[in-house]
Order: C-alpha cells, then sequence, then structure tokens
C-alpha cells in the first residue's frame, strides 16, 4: 500500500476524528457509505457560488440587467426567495410566453374516442388553449434550463483533459464514487462524469461511458455502477445530453421537493440516508 505523505494538519485531523474515520473506513469495506455532494464541491472548477449564480441570471445574453432584479434584490429575505423572484422577472421578460410555470395545468391527459369534428365547438376551444398553455410553458422551461446554463458554465473550462488537472474536491473521492453503487449531487452540472470518462482506461472506453446518470426521483437503479444522482435536476456542458426538464431552484420547487420526500417521493435519496452512512461534502 502506497504511503501517503502527512502533514501537521492531517495528523491533527486524524488524532481528533478516529472514530468518525474508522466508522467510515468500515462503512466502505462493507459498501455502506454515500457521498453526496454540494456546490462547495465544485467552486474551483470554475463554477459560480449562489449568490454569483443568481446575479449572473439576472441579465441578459446581451448583457443588460434583468428588469426589476435590483429592487428584488433589495426586498428578498434570502437567497432562496431571490432565486424564486429572479425566476419570475425571468418569466415576465420571456418573449411569445403564453403562460408561466406556476399556471401550469395539471399535466393530466385525455383520450378521445371521437374525431375533432364530433367534440363541441366551446371543447375544441378549450383544447387548444389548454395544449398553447402546455407549449408556453415548455418554451418556458426551455429557455430557463438554457439561460442557467450559460450562466454555470460561463467559467468553466471546456477541454476535458484541462478540467480533469483542476485541483477540486472531486478528485480526492474518484476512487470512492467508482467502487460506490450510487453517489448523490446536489449539482446541475456533470463535473463527477467528466472525470469519470476522462479516468476511463483504454479498455473501460470500449465497454462503457464509465457512468449512469440519473436524476428522477422514482428511476429504477441500473444493476451497473456508479450511478450519479442529480436530485435537484441535471443539465451537462454539452447542449446535446438530454437535460432533466424541471431544475429545483425556486423557492416553490424546494417546498415541492420537501413536500414530495413527506409523501413518499425520491426513493432514491430516502434509501441512502436512511440505509447508509452519508458523507457531504461542499454542503451548507
Amino acid at each position: 500500500m502506497a504511503k501517503h505523505a502527512l502533514t501537521e494538519a492531517h495528523e491533527s485531523v486524524l488524532r481528533a476524528n478516529l472514530r468518525p474515520l474508522a466508522h467510515m473506513r468500515q462503512q466502505i469495506d462493507a459498501d455502506r457509505l454515500c457521498l453526496i455532494f454540494g456546490a462547495g464541491a465544485g467552486h474551483n472548477l470554475g463554477f459560480p457560488k449562489w449568490q454569483e449564480l443568481l446575479d449572473s441570471l439576472a441579465t441578459h445574453g446581451d448583457g443588460t440587467a434583468l428588469e426589476g432584479y435590483a429592487a428584488a434584490k433589495k426586498s428578498a429575505n434570502d437567497g432562496t426567495s431571490l432565486a424564486q423572484l429572479l425566476l419570475k422577472l425571468f418569466e415576465n421578460s420571456h418573449d411569445g410566453q403564453s403562460s408561466g410555470i406556476n399556471k401550469a395545468d395539471s399535466g393530466q391527459s385525455v383520450e378521445f374516442k371521437l374525431p375533432i369534428t364530433a367534440i363541441p365547438k366551446n371543447w375544441r376551444k378549450n383544447l387548444r388553449d389548454s395544449a398553447s398553455q402546455r407549449k408556453g410553458t415548455a418554451d418556458l422551461l426551455a429557455a430557463w434550463r438554457k439561460h442557467v446554463h450559460s450562466a454555470l458554465y460561463k467559467k468553466v473550462e471546456e477541454d476535458d483533459v484541462l478540467f480533469t488537472r483542476t485541483r477540486c474536491y472531486y478528485k480526492s473521492f474518484l476512487d470512492l464514487i467508482r467502487r460506490s453503487a450510487i453517489t448523490i449531487t446536489y449539482n446541475f452540472d456533470d463535473s463527477i462524469e467528466r472525470f469519470l470518462a476522462t479516468g476511463r482506461s483504454h479498455g473501460e472506453r470500449r465497454a462503457s461511458r464509465g457512468y449512469t446518470t440519473i436524476y428522477d426521483e422514482n428511476s429504477q437503479l441500473p444493476t451497473n455502477s456508479p450511478v450519479i444522482y442529480h436530485p435537484n435536476g441535471f443539465l451537462a456542458r454539452r447542449i446535446n445530453e438530454k437535460p432533466s426538464t424541471h431544475l429545483i431552484f425556486s423557492e416553490d420547487s424546494f417546498s415541492e421537493q420537501l413536500t414530495d420526500s413527506i409523501t413518499g417521493r425520491h426513493a432514491v435519496m430516502q434509501s441512502q440516508l436512511s440505509q447508509k452512512t452519508c458523507l457531504f461534502i461542499g454542503c451548507s
């Protein structure tokens, strides 16, 4: 086994935390340790902190400020409520928008067996309005994802090799991530995936991409590992890689996520928290 050069700071941490470190070592050997990453884990890679992200999202693509953001920033009690106001401001400024996120229909579909001409005219209007509303919501969500993607990756290295040379928290945990059945990250970005993909051997590159990404709270976990779970949503650096439909970003979406957890959804997260020892890295 290779020896590591420990500094006095390392030795001090080891001496002060012998019991939890020994416990985590046992859990690793038993495949019962789960890593959970927050925004702080990726800051060295160029990703913005929360307030930086909000300020960046408060500008249009041409650099002009989003109308009303300065006033919203003064009135907001915290970052989460400011994100809610920011999303509303973006919604109001979205060109061609026909409905807001919070005004969307329930999403329930109705199968009509009759030809459209057999449906009363007043019903046909409601159907057109409903379809228009869904399209407007979908367009708004797509525009918002694009806006967040631009702000999120603005200062992040595009070249994968150069990206993975950057010192960050992820690199210290890569061996453990590869061994783990599932790793959880609250971040939208695909940093962990990029590290795993770039670090594959030639044989591994031919066999698989090196990971599986999931972001649906009710996903069936695949048998191959490692699995990277993004409970708050997913936006890969490459635009052509499918993102999650929704991003848990605003005050409303956080509240809905909490309610869903209480009612038994988010089975993946609950199983990890209840059955394993979880180590939080970069979380506030």
